[in-house]
């Protein structure tokens, strides 16, 4: 119903359009529009796809041709005042056609689209807004049939000016469909939520100022062989309170609460209050206390905690920071899990005649006390950052690995064990191994070097366990007049365990880093060398790398890029590891009607563990505008070779779009 009334309003909207009313005096068409353009649109892609295995070699090639005419207009009803809009309408037919092994098939679908935003009442007390749009999509797939995929979306919005008490009511409708034209009844995916916010701001003077927002969102979501549907409900009140001399003191009040209800019962309550004062110019002090209590379907916390601190800069070349911590988090059944701390941190340069030095130190002292029984607790949302190096490792000790789940910062996207990362556990740890794809897909994947991911899981606690560690860094570098800069660092952690289970380890360690940096005009050139000793992973490595950007002409640029990273890992088991990575990006202006833009990835991973993973992308589009005339053409192909297969694509497309 909803994409029936959209469209019929866009027609509504357009046919009126003769129909006169007398504004203050004057006569007007009711509705009054703008030059309707539009422009018809041809693409067609062919793409090929070829996995190579010990056992099988599977080949897929699809065709997709598109065609789709649009048009588009914009005016306002009676008066600009009364109400401005914008609307749009398209449609189209999509042709595909799959070679996959032995499968031979051929789809059509008619596409259509629409889009419309309504503004009124801008400049009363109580302006409102409305947009609504839909798209439509056939996507090729490697060796399996096309997917249709639609969206509708419609947002209604209505502010409330109310003098001290201003508002806004948000309320959205969001439709997601796919499914397979050749297999419906098990390709298809689901998505329908419908969200409401409520919005209240309010400053009691000029120095306080008060924000509340509730949010409730609905979802039902299927696909084949599963249902969910829950409810989330979010509170979110914040209160800044500034004063003192220029307003330079500030308390911070913060609280939250999260409700989630049906497939996943979860609650979540969080109050935060901050004090932070600014003594001088170069000295102030904050002061924070935070409670979170968390509710879900197996487990339980409420934790406590506090932290104190200040930053006092001295002489403007000498900053130094401080803070003590404490919290308590209580998991019910008389297991309770206590930290306390405190970190130091100062910073120091100095003008020489040689150029400047640098150097910073940072001393981190922590204490953990887990108390009670024997039992499980959970973890959710765990955030790491992916690596192409070392190990990443969850936080917790003991994990029951069956329970992993890594997802996307989304929460929806889940990663695939064995594809996508690998579980190693040693000693009592458990760590996470990225596979970087350097081929691109539609789904996310850790093709990006420090790309943020989370983590679920379960894990066993300790009866009784008692840490103690102190980390230090430091770093000095020497930045030269003439581009060269040299540097060390050194990193250092000690640890104490006192625990009743039998395979729990200190994690000790000394970092060295020996490095040296060149850097001048569009050419950057680095050099660094790695000791890593630790009680647990002990490694080396090098790391080389060398980027130059270079500008041919005003209309040509070319940058160029290299890395080498070499690693030895001496461990329970030994591990070499080499990653070489290189490219370019080429982007050049042929014409005032003419561009062309071209990328070399390559990535050779040599991994005496975990075996080898080579791969390339090579990139290239032309595009060409003349006038209301615009075509581009590219191709792309890619090659990836990981353990024993083989995956090589080959894309390439025109789209052609001529406005009128």
């Amino acid at each position: 119903m909803l994409r029936y009334a959209m469209v019929g309003s866009i027609v509504i909207t357009m046919g009126v359009s003769g129909c006169a009313v007398n504004v203050r005096g004057r006569e007007r068409p009711l509705v009054k529009h703008g030059p309707i353009e539009g422009h018809v649109e041809l693409a067609s892609q062919w793409q090929k796809d070829q996995n190579k295995s010990p056992n099988e070699t599977r080949t897929s090639t699809s065709t997709l041709f598109e065609e789709k005419i649009r048009f588009k207009t914009e005016g306002d009803v009676v008066d600009p005042d009364f109400m401005l809009y914008a609307a749009g309408i398209g449609f189209g037919l999509a042709q595909d056609r799959l070679r996959s092994d032995d499968v031979s098939q051929s789809s059509s679908d008619f596409l259509k689209e629409y889009n419309l935003s309504l503004s009124m009442l801008r400049n009363k007390p109580y302006p409102a807004g409305f947009y609504a749009n839909r798209s439509e999509d056939l996507i090729s797939r490697q060796f399996l049939g096309p997917l249709r995929s639609e969206r509708d979306n419609a947002t209604m919005v209505f502010n409330w000016k109310l003098e001290g008490w201003p508002m806004r009511f948000d309320y959205s409708i969001n439709r997601d469909r796919q499914e397979s034209l050749s297999n419906p009844s098990t390709d298809f995916y689901n998505r329908d939520s419908d969200i409401f916010r409520y919005m209240l701001t309010h400053d009691f003077t000029e120095n306080s100022h008060l924000t509340f927002d509730f949010e409730r969102n609905e979802v039902r979501q299927q696909s084949a062989g599963s249902s969910t549907q829950y409810q989330q409900d979010r509170y979110s009140l914040r209160h800044e309170y500034e004063f003192g001399l220029e307003k330079k003191h500030r308390l911070s009040s913060y609280l939250d609460y999260h409700d989630q209800s049906g497939a996943f019962d979860l609650q979540n309550l969080q109050w935060e209050e901050m004090l932070r004062l600014q003594h001088s110019d170069d000295f102030s002090t904050f002061y924070s206390a935070r409670y979170h209590k968390s509710r879900q379907t197996d487990s339980q916390s409420d934790e406590y905690s506090a932290r104190a601190g200040y930053t006092h800069r001295l002489y403007g070349n000498f900053l130094s920071s401080g803070s003590v911590y404490g919290s308590r988090a209580d998991f019910g059944g008389g297991n309770k899990l206590d930290q306390q701390g405190g970190i130091l941190s100062i910073d120091y340069y100095r003008n020489n005649p040689l150029g400047i030095l640098l150097g910073t130190y940072s001393v981190n002292v922590n204490r953990v006390d887990i108390i009670g029984d024997a039992g499980t607790a959970s973890v959710a949302g765990e955030e790491h950052n992916a690596s192409d190096v070392v190990l990443v490792e969850l936080n917790r000790p003991n994990i029951i690995t069956s329970s992993i789940v890594v997802k996307h910062t989304d929460n929806v996207s889940i990663y695939t064990l064995g594809e996508d990362y690998q579980i190693i556990e040693e000693n009592g740890r458990t760590k996470l191994r990225f596979i970087f794809n350097p081929v691109p897909s539609s789904f996310p994947d850790f093709t990006t070097v420090g790309q943020l991911f989370k983590v679920d899981y379960d894990y066993l606690v300790d009866p009784e366990r008692t840490e103690d560690t102190l980390n230090q860094a430091f770093t000095v570098r020497q930045r030269f007049k003439n581009g060269i800069s040299v540097y060390y660092e050194q990193r250092r952690q000690s640890q104490t365990i006192d625990s009743q289970m039998d395979n729990t380890f200190p994690d000790e360690y000394t970092h060295h880093t020996y490095g040296a940096d060149y850097s001048w005009k569009n050419l950057f050139l680095l050099a660094e060398y790695i000791d890593r000793k630790s009680a647990l992973v002990p490694s080396t490595g090098t790391r080389y790398e060398g980027r130059y950007n270079w500008a041919v002409n005003p209309d040509t640029t070319v940058s160029l890029f290299a890395s080498n990273q070499d690693w030895t890992f001496q461990e329970t088991q030994p591990r070499d590891l080499e990653i070489f990575r290189t490219g370019f990006d080429l982007y050049s202006r042929l014409s005032g009607r003419q561009t062309f833009n071209a990328s070399i990835d390559y990535r050779n991973e040599k991994d005496s563990r975990f075996g080898n993973t080579e791969g390339f992308q090579v990139r290239g589009e032309m595009k060409y505008i003349y006038r209301k005339l615009n075509i581009r053409f590219g191709v792309e192909t890619s090659m990836l070779k990981r353990r024993s297969s083989t995956h090589d694509n080959l894309f390439s497309y025109i789209r052609l779009q001529r406005s009128f």
